[in-house]
């Protein structure tokens, strides 16, 4: 069948290539260059290729067809092959020199070797290489290229357009011109002559003969791609974007991935406001940004315009930093800072314009803004000063002013400039916004009525007015006539957010629920895409525990305002509190980069990391958190607990200490740095914590529980007994109920302790820290049913629990050994180094019979936790299994020896008995 099949494919393979030659490729190739349809010619010579892969022909023509199309890095692969395959030199190195010029090579132009190149190609690749040393700078030795070119060919044109070039580069536009006109007499068809013409005329502001001059070059170059790039970039320019639209898109379909086409196509979707297709155009543009700088400054802008501030941010800061000098490149980064809240970075970026410009009124409206938000109000008033001495007749630089003014506190000069602009511009709705809340601020609320209904006579058709009224009356305290006021804006659109908010205000104040919820639900009939209102639904439903609504009301609220951080973060605080931090972390993956440097955004995902374990994740985000929050107590406790649960001792110490010497009466650290002051060698710092602390919070249950363990260390076990008791009873919770099963134990009432635990499970059937704890102590008093029980039901609600897994095996290994083994392996797989559960394999698999694994699992045990006796029990036990009887019997004597107590000693004494028979 196989060889059916590839026969076939072969046959179909043959079908597709038959009646279709080399030379019948190549004459379409050729016809399809001649009307300038690259596309065609470039598929047409691929399929030359495929017949003729070492075909230097077609490699020529291929590469002629990209340089003339303007794919270079294509033209000058295939140029290079042309070589090597062994096309004419002559022909392939001036080729070769304008593709690796056109790409700004210019040291491999001048690396090129032009010995024995006949003496018209080493005078055009001379020339060439003079213009690759104008591209670097070097006119000197441009300059003496270009007189070897003439020497080689006096009447070179190529080497006299170069001259013009050079020329032209040293502003000698006269020396240039005649340069060209001796060009022209030689060969008046010479279009790279009138292409070059057409560059001076339009460097002299000559616009009109520079078309002219373009139009002769493209006419005899059949539409020379640089000379269209040329004519379409100099009518955009004029604004003639018919056009240049039309020249582009002659570029473009000669070449689709043109850069210099693209470029002018994004510039004119721009122009248009089509920022999506603007993006499109110029990304293609992007690889070559060095050759086109504003390529990314305008797809910058297009990004801001799109609202993508990252990728704006990123564009804006490359275009920056490869034209320094721009103020327009410096304006704006600093507006896409602004947007991201950066304002420090806003200053400094326009301090150095300011400083250059002072009048500049695009600079003064950014900068005074980051000043305002900084709250640098004194600095901002200065320059909104200027701003309306600059435009005194602009209502807009009056109400800046105004509004700084208000945040200044300065009210009754605010005043003055906002009721100027209102002169100016009477219908100005933000004036008379503005006006009463000047009046509010100043608490003059006669004053803010006569302003709000004012605005109301001045916008009767606007329902703003009638809630802004409805704003002051509240702020008044006249209820009745704000209810009045909201309710009349209704009667214009039932559903306006604004005014049923008002009204749902009201109705919580006065504890009807019910009424503010009816009043968010037709809101939002009208508006279902209104994130405010979503989210004022989420906050009744977390008043009456309706947590489903609650959810779904957030998640809708995030999808209404992809960019809105509350919804994300009440969330993210839902889900910790629910002990579902595995499900913060997806809330902020799509926030921009400056929304997940937010200060609460990484704390919630720090505690949602330490929830789930991910302790080094955890600290990595805290680090962040911490260069901007340094002199937080409760992020260095956070960072404390990260490190402890990373295993990093030294530091959690270090960070504990670091949040009490910013707060010594911050309790949770404090309380942490005497639990970990427990260990006997650190008694004394242990007793001086808990002195702090029993003086500091004496009813607090930690502080009781750690009372309790001072007390257990001295031997009182009735008083830690007691003193757990009151914590639980002060703060019943799943801590303060184990600890206090804990002491009981301790204290021999192991009854007491199983009761209180099966009291707070049927509660808390949920808590499967108390159920583990329950079922440990199952197991210890052998009530092993009850125990399996228990476990059955930790696992049911946490599958990977390794010690609910391990025990689970241990009580079962003698039932039903093939179901132990199989939690036993799950454990291990879960806690791959605990000795204990390592052990529990082994025995496991002992049961099971697997001895030489078992042997195995023993030894790594033993490795972790040499000398303890049951491990050395059940390594003898398995190296009996084994036919080992040696090693069994010195392991029993040497523990026997050392060991005289331990569960399994009977047994232990027993199989040295045996084996000593």
């Amino acid at each position: 069948m196989i060889r059916h099949l590839l026969l076939a494919l072969s046959l179909l393979a043959l079908v597709a290539c038959g009646g279709d030659t080399f030379e019948q490729y190549i004459a379409r190739a050729n016809d399809a260059v001649a009307k300038s349809e690259y596309p065609a010619a470039i598929i047409e010579l691929k399929n030359a290729l495929k017949l003729q892969p070492d075909s230097s022909q077609a490699r020529w023509l291929l590469a002629k067809v990209y340089l003339d199309s303007g794919d270079l890095p294509s033209a000058e692969k295939e140029l290079q092959q042309a070589l090597v395959r062994g096309w004419s030199q002559e022909e392939v190195t001036p080729a070769l020199a304008e593709a690796l010029l056109a790409q700004g090579k210019y040291a491999e132009v001048r690396d090129i070797i032009v010995s024995g190149l006949a003496p018209d190609t080493k005078a055009k690749v001379l020339a060439l290489q003079a213009q690759a040393a104008l591209g670097l700078n070097d006119t000197a030795a441009a300059e003496g290229l270009i007189d070897k070119a003439l020497i080689e060919m006096p009447e070179s044109t190529k080497a006299l357009i170069a001259k013009g070039r050079i020329l032209a580069s040293k502003q000698d536009m006269a020396g240039a011109t005649a340069t060209l006109d001796k060009v022209l007499a030689l060969d008046a068809e010479q279009g790279e002559a009138w292409s070059l013409r057409g560059d001076i005329l339009a460097r002299q502001g000559n616009a009109k003969d520079a078309l002219a001059a373009y139009d002769k070059s493209i006419n005899l170059r059949h539409g020379e791609a640089s000379d269209l790039f040329k004519r379409a970039y100099l009518n955009l320019q004029l604004g003639d974007f018919e056009a240049s639209q039309r020249d582009t898109e002659v570029l473009l379909y000669k070449a689709k991935t043109h850069p210099g086409a693209n470029y002018i196509q994004g510039l004119l979707h721009f122009e248009a406001g089509r920022y999506a297709e603007a993006i499109t155009s110029l990304s293609v543009v992007e690889p070559a940004s060095k050759q086109y700088p504003l390529a990314l400054f305008y797809l910058a802008a297009a990004n801001m315009k799109q609202d993508s501030m990252a990728q704006a941010a990123t564009l804006a800061e490359r275009f920056y930093s490869a034209v320094p000098g721009s103020v327009q490149g410096r304006k704006l980064l600093a507006a896409i800072r602004l947007e991201q809240g950066d304002w420090t970075a806003v200053q400094a970026l326009l301090q150095p314009v300011l400083e250059r410009f002072p009048d500049d009124v695009g600079t003064l409206n950014l900068i005074t803004n980051a000043l305002l938000h900084e709250g640098k109000t004194d600095e901002a008033i200065a320059l909104l000063s200027r701003l309306a001495e600059l435009q005194p007749e602009s209502p807009g630089a009056q109400i800046r002013l105004g509004a700084g003014l208000l945040l200044e506190g300065n009210s009754d000069a605010a005043v003055a400039h906002i009721e100027t602009a209102l002169e100016l511009k009477p219908e100005y709705e933000l004036a008379d916004m503005l006006l009463v809340n000047s009046y509010l601020q100043k608490r003059d609320f006669p004053a803010a009525i006569a302003a709000a209904k004012a605005y109301q006579n001045n916008h009767n058709t606007s329902i703003t007015p009638y809630y802004v009224l409805g704003k002051v009356y509240l702020e008044a305290g006249n209820r009745e006539l704000a209810l009045e006021a909201f309710r009349s804006a209704l009667t214009m659109d039932k559903a306006d957010p604004a005014a049923n908010h008002y009204l749902a205000q009201i109705a919580v104040a006065e504890n009807d629920l019910s009424g503010a919820r009816k009043l968010y639900e037709t809101a939002l009939a009208g508006h279902p895409n209104s994130a405010a209102t979503l989210m004022q639904l989420a906050l009744l439903d977390a008043r009456e525990g309706h947590e489903t609504a609650l959810v779904a009301h957030l998640e809708q609220a995030g999808k209404a305002d992809p960019a809105a951080l509350p919804p994300r973060l009440l969330l993210a605080r839902y889900y910790l509190g629910r002990g579902k931090a595995e499900q913060v972390a997806p809330l902020f993956l799509n926030l921009d980069a400056r929304q997940q440097q937010e200060p609460e955004v990484l704390r919630l995902l720090a505690m949602a990391q330490l929830s789930t374990g991910d302790s080094s994740a955890a600290q990595l985000t805290l680090g962040q958190l911490l260069k901007t929050t340094p002199d937080s107590a409760p992020i260095r406790h956070a960072m404390a607990m990260a490190a402890t649960d990373a295993g990093d001792t030294r530091r959690a110490m270090t960070e504990l200490r670091n949040a009490l010497a910013l707060d010594e009466n911050f309790l949770l650290s404090r309380i942490a740095l005497a639990r970990m002051a427990l260990e006997p060698q650190s008694t004394a710092e242990f007793t001086r914590q808990l002195e702090k602390l029993t003086a500091l919070a004496p009813n607090n249950p930690d502080v009781l529980l750690l009372q309790a363990a001072a007390a257990q260390g001295r031997g009182d076990t009735r008083g830690a007994r007691s003193l757990a008791a009151t914590a639980f009873q002060l703060a019943p919770s799943t801590g303060t109920v184990v600890s206090l099963g804990t002491f009981e134990e301790i204290a021999g009432d192991r009854d007491s302790a199983l009761k209180r635990y099966a009291a707070w499970l049927q509660d808390h059937p949920d808590d499967s820290t108390t159920r583990m704890a329950y079922a440990n102590s199952l197991q210890a008093a052998q009530r092993l049913d009850d125990a399996a029980q228990q476990y059955a039901a930790v696992l049911q609600a946490d599958p990977e629990n390794p010690m609910a897994l391990n025990n689970q095996a241990w009580i079962m290994r003698d039932k039903n050994p093939a179901q132990a083994l199989t939690y036993a392996k799950k454990a291990a797989e879960r806690a791959p180094d605990s000795a204990d559960v390592l052990d529990t394999l082994a025995v496991v698999e002992y049961t099971n019979k697997d001895y030489r694994s078992a042997e195995r699992h023993i030894e790594r045990a033993l490795r972790a936790s040499p000398e303890h006796p049951s491990l050395l029990y059940h390594s003898a036990m398995i190296a009996v299994a084994l036919d080992d009887d040696a090693t069994a019997r010195a392991t029993l004597k040497k523990l026997l020896a050392t060991s005289p107590v331990f569960p399994e000693i009977e047994q232990a004494k027993a199989l040295l008995a045996q084996l000593d028979q």
